[in-house]
């Protein structure tokens, strides 16, 4: 195993208690391999973290009734050291984003349906002395429906930073939001009961995971505008499946030849090759090796591919093959109920 200095540094966020939520691990880049370094104290649930690698600030959202985002440094070594945390503003933060500034933190709610938006200081820090504020209750935009429940799960700008993207599960529709006065609200709906859940933008495509139809769906999108349209979608699952699967993560390839998608309870990964015109083929099914893979992610090499199965309590490894395959490497790294990893 390499040494911690040589090693490359990652964080995992937990299902977990107070002291166990947010845990730094050493990557070996030869074999993959990840070993613990340290546990950070913060509170519980930190169920999605994002690494700003400029300010050298970790951020975890803490997907609690009472939600809460907090604020890591990074020392020299990359291990975080609590700065501080605060309320997010809503119940049940699982998604963030940073503008293109870095001086707003903005919050996806799937509890309450809003999203939040958190200034931010110079050092990267969450300015106390301005709280967060809702800045859109999604369930109540006009010329939307009143849905009994929207239940936002990703954001993310637009590549110009002019909008920001969202995908509301309990309104089967992903929204623009626009970030400059005097635009309105865009969307384009799903079918019925698809649940989007998360996507990735490719230029002016976006592919969409939606959790409760398990599709892929591939849409549009103006920059101009921020006008959606939908243009086609197909199953994450074997077209011989004929029991409940709810997708839940999408990632692409760091060439960008290939999309990975997770269905749970089928519990596998779902392996697309993108076509030049941006169009996603199912490839191949490969097993998890867990129960209900929550989140996944490939390291900065693009070479090894991790994925947090949450009920099984295990990280389990994988190698991307030529052609976009995966080949599990036999490694299982136990940790309890991992929702998120990510790379510094």
């Amino acid at each position: 195993m390499t040494s911690s200095t040589s090693a490359v540094l990652a964080y995992l966020g937990c299902y977990a208690e107070a002291g166990h939520s947010l845990l730094s691990l050493a990557q070996d880049p030869d074999t993959g391999s990840l070993r613990h370094l340290a546990s950070s104290e913060c509170t519980g649930n930190a169920s999605w973290l994002l690494v700003d690698p400029t300010a050298r600030r970790l951020y975890a959202a803490h997907e609690q009734q009472r939600g809460s985002i907090s604020v890591h440094a990074l020392d020299g070594q990359g291990l975080p050291r609590l700065l501080q945390q605060v309320a997010s503003g809503g119940a049940g933060p699982v998604h963030l984003c940073l503008d293109a500034m870095r001086r707003r933190l903005w919050v996806a709610h799937y509890g309450d349906g809003s999203l939040g938006c958190l200034p931010l200081q110079d050092d990267g820090e969450l300015d106390a002395a301005l709280p967060a504020r809702t800045a859109r209750q999604l369930a109540g935009l006009p010329g939307l429906a009143k849905a009994p429940a929207s239940h936002p799960h990703m954001l993310q700008l637009s590549a110009d930073g002019q909008w920001l993207l969202a995908s509301d599960l309990g309104l089967d529709r992903l929204l623009a939001v626009p970030l400059i006065e005097g635009r309105a609200v865009q969307s384009v709906a799903l079918p019925k009961g698809s649940g989007p859940r998360h996507f990735v933008q490719l230029g002016c495509r976006i592919i969409l995971l939606s959790e409760q139809r398990s599709t892929l769906s591939w849409l549009d999108f103006d920059p101009l505008s921020g006008s959606l349209q939908l243009r086609g979608e197909i199953s994450s699952l074997p077209a011989a499946y004929a029991g409940r699967s709810y997708a839940s993560d999408l990632r692409l390839s760091t060439d960008g030849l290939h999309l990975y998608a997770l269905n749970r309870l089928h519990d596998s990964i779902a392996v697309f090759a993108l076509g030049s015109d941006g169009v996603p083929s199912l490839l191949c099914h490969e097993w998890t090796r867990g129960s209900h893979p929550r989140s996944a992610t490939f390291d900065p090499a693009g070479r090894f591919f991790y994925v947090c199965n949450q009920r099984s309590e295990q990280l389990t490894v994988f190698e991307r093959e030529a052609g976009g395959s995966l080949r599990f490497t036999g490694q299982y790294i136990a940790t309890p109920s991992p929702a998120c990893l990510v790379f510094g």
